[in-house]
């Protein structure tokens, strides 16, 4: 007499089964939260680049030559707060000043930096 084996999975099949499926989705969401993260913080220095271009933009519009010194404050970009910290510094040449422009978050976490020259107007 042959045993007829019922077809189908055993409970142990189902489970490694589940099992992978398990890890695979995790996996999956685990890439998408690091890809939202990654497009959150890719936003957020495009932001602070923006708020270092508005005030070098700014010093250029006073058409005035800075200050040698350091100057402090806040800018709003897209409805989020930016702290800034600004240092005009001397250079060798009379007519050129030294313009270094700091982005911080709202945890004083740097986010942007640039350098740029501030020229004497001519009159």
């Amino acid at each position: 007499m042959t045993r007829h084996r019922p077809s189908g999975f055993t409970l142990i099949e189902v489970l490694v089964a589940l099992s992978i499926v398990a890890i695979a989705l995790l996996s999956a969401q685990r890439a998408v939260g690091q890809s939202a993260q990654g497009a959150a913080a890719l936003r957020q220095h495009a932001l602070a680049r923006w708020v270092a271009a508005d005030r070098l933009a700014l010093l250029r519009a006073l058409d005035a030559f800075p200050e040698v010194g350091e100057s402090r404050g806040e800018s709003t970009q897209a409805g989020q707060r930016f702290a800034w910290c600004q240092v005009i510094r001397p250079t060798p040449n009379p007519m050129f000043r030294r313009v270094e422009l700091q982005v911080f978050d709202a945890g004083e976490r740097p986010l942007h930096s640039t350098t740029a020259l501030a020229v004497r107007p001519l009159r």
